[in-house]
């Protein structure tokens, strides 16, 4: 805005030659003499500012605000850096077993490397961690929880979802920019430092209403604390594991300070059923990895997939996981999905033609997820023959039309149809199928929901009863190995599905056994096993008939299997069975070192005891006797203190299980 008067310039030369060597503007000191002098301060004049001073300022603001608006990221990055610094100091102040759990079970969801979980993400991920909730209830909870943190929309429907067949995996590129079904991803330091610890809290406070009954119920001189025998029955009642509680109360120490107060017991308890949940979903995971199964099979048979792997790894050939397929029906059986009449035995028959078709004429090995699919392909078919027949069955006793019916109701029900508990045992493994499909605790059951009660419990009744004649056959000396050989051709024989077979029948099956008997020794043997005079002998009479025969009339030679002197040697198998008469446990002992320690934990012995010294005991049968009568003993002793669970039929009282998960029998307290 200042203007100068300028001095006029000095004469350019005019009509100079060309090859002149004389400069334009002449010489040096001719250029600084013809240089205009300094202006005084007179010879400046200002003019007028050409804008007004208002829009000069606004124009200064805007600048102003321009520089924030560049520098805010800036800003925002150097605060977010102190943040996040903040919560990774106090992440990294958490127990070192807390953050490898925390880092192992948030990996495994985080597939797209973003570190960040979605909706499904999150759910899949609380539900490995053990905090996924046990009903509707719990889950409803979790849900505000995760509403209050993500800003989202879930609800305990979701929940199911996530365990389903597993979905496409959305990209998350950074926080707050994806939303699934609603809600903002989560990060690691979020879940670890408030999804963990508020859901944790929430479902340790839902959880302790039966915990303060149990604990004032066993604290009958008001000193405020239990011993750990106490504890441990409070354990068994609400159907915890008892070495996990027990190696918990010994950590912290509860001994040394004469027993555990209600708190300590409260926050023993909620880990205990963390753990467990939490160790029989890396049981899952671990058999994924190990057999190299897909993510839908996997999904698909979830439920079952521990219990599945139990008995296939008992019955496969070797470490790499093949199955003879003349072991098949032995190990379907066992999972009570053995063909039952002609269409199932059919399904099972065209299963094994594709697979024998595959192998190319060489000797075919089923792997366990071929297993797997051939279990599902024969309990699809089985619940599509059985529809209309429950769904007639389920109207009839739906007298009000209302669509459900209550657990005592569907306990007639499924009497009805042949499935009612005949053993402690069955009433502990039906009552906990009966909560995992009353995940409201209503009480109340819809059809589609009978259905799949009707057909898990009728694969858990059979896949008792085959754990039935297992026992029976170790116990009467024969082998495993003995044992599969006997149920392939007592399968092959039973051609109708009718769990039986004829005189002719067991005839042939000595021929496919390869064993002579004269007439008179086969007459005898059959009429001292077949007591009903019926002329057919179930497979434990079968048993009892080949039993006969090897001990009484000297046809099989082979002498009755004793056990080993040391623990860490005995069959597997013989474990498991001895464990399982001390309750079921929901954890797989997917490793042999697992059934070990528990098989010590139980009897009181090292891996290196003499079994036959510590135990007294030669035999299978008398090892599981004694597992029998201890168990049953400990049971006992649970049920009187705490009758009011519901777990047995003492004091005369015919109870069923199905009356008191329904509410129709009150708890003692």
């Amino acid at each position: 805005d200042i203007v100068q008067e300028s001095a006029p310039l000095a004469p350019v030369a005019e009509n100079l030659p060309l090859d002149s060597q004389v400069e334009p503007y002449g010489s040096e000191a001719e250029r600084r003499s013809s240089r205009p002098p300094p202006l005084s301060p007179r010879q400046v004049r200002f003019s007028r500012f050409r804008t007004p001073r208002d829009e000069r300022l606004k124009k200064l603001t805007l600048a102003r605000k321009d520089f924030s608006r560049k520098m805010r990221p800036l800003r925002r990055s150097v605060r977010g850096q102190d943040e996040k610094g903040q919560l990774r100091a106090q992440f990294d102040a958490l127990p070192a077993d807390e953050i490898a759990a925390i880092q192992q079970v948030f990996m495994r969801f985080d597939r797209d490397g973003s570190g960040f979980l979605d909706n499904r993400e999150l759910m899949q991920c609380l539900l490995d961690f053990g905090l996924g909730g046990a009903s509707l209830v719990e889950r409803g909870e979790i849900c505000r929880i995760l509403n209050e943190i993500t800003q989202g929309e879930y609800t305990p429907a979701d929940f199911e979802d996530a365990v389903g067949p597993r979905a496409s995996v959305t990209s998350v590129a950074s926080r707050g920019t994806t939303r699934g079904v609603g809600g903002v991803a989560v990060d690691q330091l979020t879940f670890g430092l408030q999804v963990v610890p508020r859901v944790r809290r929430c479902l340790v406070d839902l959880q302790s209403d039966d915990l303060m009954r149990n604990f004032y119920l066993f604290d009958k001189a008001g000193t405020g604390r239990l011993t750990l025998e106490a504890c441990l029955e409070i354990a068994s009642a609400l159907g915890l594991d008892e070495m996990i509680f027990k190696s918990t109360y010994e950590m912290r120490k509860c001994g040394e300070r004469f027993g555990a107060d209600y708190e300590e017991l409260k926050q023993i308890v909620a880990y205990c059923r963390e753990q467990t949940e939490r160790s029989l979903r890396e049981a899952e995971h671990g058999i994924m990895v190990a057999t190299g199964m897909s993510a839908d099979v996997f999904e698909a048979s979830r439920k079952d997939i521990t219990r599945m792997w139990d008995i296939f790894r008992f019955a496969e050939k070797d470490a790499t996981g093949g199955l003879p397929t003349k072991s098949l029906p032995h190990v379907l059986g066992q999972c009570g999905l053995l063909p039952k009449d002609a269409w199932e035995r059919a399904v099972l028959d065209q299963a094994m033609s594709d697979i024998e078709n595959d192998s190319d004429g060489q000797e075919a090995n089923i792997t366990f997820e071929v297993f797997v699919t051939i279990g599902q392909r024969i309990r699809k078919h089985r619940t599509g023959r059985q529809q209309e027949e429950l769904r007639e069955a389920f109207n009839r006793y739906d007298r009000d039309g209302s669509g459900a019916l209550s657990t005592s109701e569907i306990g007639v029900l499924l009497a009805d149809f042949g499935l009612q508990p005949r053993s402690r045992k069955e009433q502990q493994e039906f009552a906990s199928i009966i909560r995992a499909v009353d995940l409201d605790q209503s009480g109340f059951i819809d059809f589609a929901e009978f259905q799949s009660l009707a057909g898990r419990i009728e694969e858990r009744a059979r896949s008792l009863r085959c754990d039935r004649e297992i026992e029976y056959a170790l116990c009467a000396g024969f082998t495993e190995a003995q044992f599969c050989d006997l149920r392939h051709v007592f399968h092959a024989l039973d051609l109708d599905g009718s769990g039986k077979l004829s005189q002719n029948e067991v005839k042939a099956a000595m021929s496919l056994l390869e064993k002579q008997v004269s007439m008179e020794v086969f007459d005898r043997s059959f009429r001292s096993v077949d007591r009903d005079g019926s002329g057919d002998l179930e497979f434990i009479e079968f048993l009892e008939f080949i039993q006969y025969l090897r001990d009484v009339e000297g046809v099989f030679p082979e002498e009755a299997s004793r056990l080993p002197s040391k623990v860490k040697e005995l069959d597997p198998r013989i474990m498991r069975m001895a464990i399982q008469n001390f309750g079921p446990s929901r954890i797989g002992d997917s490793k042999n070192d697992d059934t070990i320690q528990r098989f010590c934990f139980h009897f009181n012995l090292t891996p290196k005891d003499n079994l036959q010294e510590k135990l007294k005991v030669t035999t299978a049968a008398e090892l599981l006797a004694l597992a029998k009568a201890q168990g049953h003993a400990a049971m006992m002793s649970s049920t009187r203190s705490s009758d009011w669970t519901g777990g047995g039929a003492s004091n005369g009282a015919k109870r069923s299980i199905f009356d008191v998960l329904s509410g129709s029998v009150r708890p003692r307290t």
